[in-house]
């Protein structure tokens, strides 16, 4: 393959147009990346071509090292003594930062390899040392420049590198009480402009890093050094009513400001760490308002909830792990609820919101305030429906199934994976199974995935990736969108989530078994109606209405997502071998190679990856044991070995011999597709470890069980 020229074209001037080149020559089947506008910022394009490309900026840097023909530069906190070899303003300017020393040059790492001319003026800075440039991703030089230098600057910070403008004034660094106050009030300010949830403050790699949780998902947006870090996590602490000189023992404290006429509760923890104290602050709206109209559950969920909070007593469980949207569920439900005529009392620890109408308990354990002891009083309270926050132990468990046994609705949460193992949890709590055919109305399991951004989604076309793929394969329908990023999502190709649930109303049928005293897991999902659908036919569904993709399906309900629609389809070998994809488990390399082809008959080589590539994998070509031993180094997700051996050679033996020398360690298992007319080569492979042979010309059907059966085994 001829590679795209890495310099700018005439008229690109400025331009990173090169970099684009570069994606569309290697991805030629991402319609996405023909039809991009890169804004003329480097960081920013090379952010975007990595995520319209499908892979990690770090990825996009490895393409670019080979096409320029230049190493990667060092990840990690570099030598501080660098700072010393060259000056911040002249590795600012041309977009640079020092990463080592090998042999007395100096190593800078860059994100263009076309600085010919700019690497003299740096030799020149770096008093005639010789320096030589190595390729990294434009956040890793920002990384690398912080750890040396210290805070970043206004004017050089990238949009993916930094979250404010510090003040109007113009100051370029962090000191001061005034600065401290303004660094915080706009940190603050643009979490809440980009809806993040939480605000991480913590150490490292040598820096401090400032990180928001945006989607769920944490996105790095600050480096600072680590005296601005504490000096920052001493003033939060003080304005949470903290001791702000103690870093030594973890500490919780609570804080209130209005924004743009809403207000905001910053509930603010901190943990000593290795070398410096981490702060996490989590900003609740307490203007916003609970209503199941509102929370994009699915019409069929919405009718199962309001059926089950329109009964006047029993139980309801929201299940789930933590931060999948289940206090928020369950606030809309007493929304719902809450009449005049009701009588509403909740126990939270913490409490998260406060809703006008209810009558809302804070578990304080220093305060003698416990949840068993607030609950033995709130009954006597003479509620209506009653909210406890967490069913965690033996006590709350039969408390709540108390209650729903002498006249009152009772909502509360509990961690399980599933709708139907909350009922053996709460046997392991206790709870006799006879009381929970009685009082268990239902639970309600749920997670939080993204939504994929409406202003840059894509309908998803062939050529399809090995994910999808393997989703159409368990569904028989394709994804209806994928990912592209846009500057309204922050490149990320998600904005918003939306709740995908299970909602298992107890049949009649789940109450014979539990009145027998049957609490089993398999048995009580045996008696579930066949027309129930668990979660993951329900992630399918969004899925394949294109709201959502199939990576965020498998990120948040992992590989349960395959197992389950696999056996739901009735297909058993296809998936086991797409299982092990390196884009299945949500890691990315610059080629995702998972099938290693040794070979050096071309047609059959050909054949040989048109085969892989319908069954999901992808393929990697070499020519020899040697060739295949060095790839080993640098491909981590390889997972099967094809040896092809259709070509005759009188030296068969000791190909072999080169076989088992130079692969044997690798473990891979090996498919051997070999010349059935050569007279005795399977026994001459045979002696030398290999087991799994297919004669030319292949059969498609052979070759396609053979490794799915291989695949597997592992």
């Amino acid at each position: 393959m001829v590679e795209p020229s890495l310099h700018a074209e005439p008229g690109e001037a400025g331009l990173p147009a090169w970099l684009l080149r570069l994606a569309l020559a290697r991805f030629p089947g991402r319609p996405a990346l023909a039809d991009v506008v890169l804004p003329p910022n480097l960081a920013e394009a090379w952010m975007l071509v990595a995520s319209l490309a499908g892979i990690t900026p770090q990825d996009l840097a490895a393409l670019v090292a080979d096409a320029s023909g230049l190493a990667l530069a060092p990840r990690g906190a570099p030598d501080p003594a660098l700072a010393k070899l060259l000056p911040e303003s002249m590795a600012r300017r041309h977009g640079v930062a020092p990463v080592a020393l090998d042999d007395g040059r100096l190593v800078v790492a860059v994100a263009t390899p076309d600085i010919s001319q700019a690497l003299q003026e740096l030799r020149f800075a770096a008093g005639g040392r010789t320096v030589e440039a190595r390729i990294a991703a434009p956040e890793d030089i920002e990384a690398a420049r912080v750890a040396l230098y210290g805070a970043t600057p206004r004017s050089a910070a990238s949009q993916h590198g930094r979250i404010l403008d510090l003040d109007d004034e113009g100051a370029e660094t962090l000191s001061g009480d005034a600065q401290l106050v303004r660094f915080c009030r706009a940190l603050v300010r643009q979490a809440i402009a980009r809806r993040a949830s939480d605000i991480h403050i913590h150490p490292l790699a040598g820096t401090g890093v400032v990180r928001l949780r945006i989607d769920g998902r944490l996105v790095r947006v600050a480096s600072i050094s680590l005296t601005v870090m504490a000096a920052v996590i001493r003033l939060l602490k003080a304005q949470g009513g903290m001791d702000s000189t103690n870093a030594m023992v973890p500490q919780d404290g609570r804080a209130s400001l209005t924004y743009q006429r809403r207000r905001y509760d910053l509930r603010i923890s901190t943990l000593p760490a290795s070398g410096a104290e981490s702060l996490v602050m989590r900003l609740l709206d307490q203007s916003r308002t609970f209503d199941l109209e509102h929370t994009n559950f699915a019409p069929w969920a919405l009718e199962a909830l309001r059926r089950l909070a329109s009964n006047a007593n029993g139980l309801v469980l929201i299940t789930g792990p933590t931060g999948s949207g289940k206090t928020s569920t369950l606030y809309s439900l007493l929304a719902a609820l809450n009449k005049t005529t009701r009588r509403i009392i909740t126990v939270e620890e913490p409490l998260e919101y406060e809703l006008d109408g209810l009558t809302q308990v804070e578990v304080n354990n220093a305060a003698g305030v416990t949840f068993q002891r607030a609950l033995r009083s709130i009954l006597r309270q003479d509620p209506d429906v009653l909210l406890i926050g967490e069913i965690r132990d033996a006590e709350t468990a039969q408390i709540a199934v108390q209650a729903a046994l002498t006249g009152h609705l009772v909502f509360s949460t509990l961690h399980t994976q599933d709708a139907v193992r909350a009922i053996p949890r709460l046997v392991d709590l206790g709870v006799a199974p006879e009381l929970l055919a009685d009082t268990l109305l239902g639970v309600v399991s749920q997670r939080l995935m993204r939504q994929l951004c409406p202003h840059c989604k894509t309908a998803c076309a062939a050529p399809l990736r090995p994910i999808e793929s393997l989703f159409e394969q368990v569904t028989g329908a394709p994804p209806g969108a994928r990912a592209v990023g846009c500057k309204h999502c922050d490149h990320t190709g998600y904005h918003g989530r939306f709740p995908v649930v299970e909602a298992l109303e107890i049949p009649d049928t789940m109450r014979s078994q539990l009145l027998r005293g049957n609490s089993d897991g398999d048995a009580l999902a045996a008696a579930i109606p066949g027309h129930w659908r668990s979660i993951e036919s329900n992630a399918a569904n969004w899925v394949i209405s294109g709201l959502t993709t199939p990576d965020e399906a498998f990120e948040s309900l992992g590989l349960r997502l395959w197992t389950t629609l696999a056996r739901k389809a009735g297909v058993d070998a296809p998936i086991a071998a797409l299982l092990g994809s390196s884009e299945s488990v949500g890691t990315q390399g610059a080629s995702q190679a998972t099938a290693l082809i040794i070979s050096t008959n071309v047609p059959m080589a050909g054949v040989l990856c048109a085969r892989l590539e319908q069954l999901g994998q992808v393929p990697l070509v070499v020519d020899s044991p040697l060739a295949a031993s060095q790839a080993l180094q640098s491909e981590h997700h390889l997972q099967l070995l094809v040896v092809d051996i259709t070509e005759p050679d009188p030296q068969r033996r000791a190909y072999a011999q080169e076989l088992r020398a130079s692969l044997a360690w690798s473990g891979l298992r090996t498919l051997v597709i070999y010349d059935g007319a050569e007279a005795g080569i399977v026994e001459r492979m045979e002696a030398f470890g290999m087991r799994s042979f297919l004669p030319a010309p292949l059969d498609e059907a052979a070759f396609e069980q053979r490794v799915a059966q291989l695949i597997s085994e592992g």
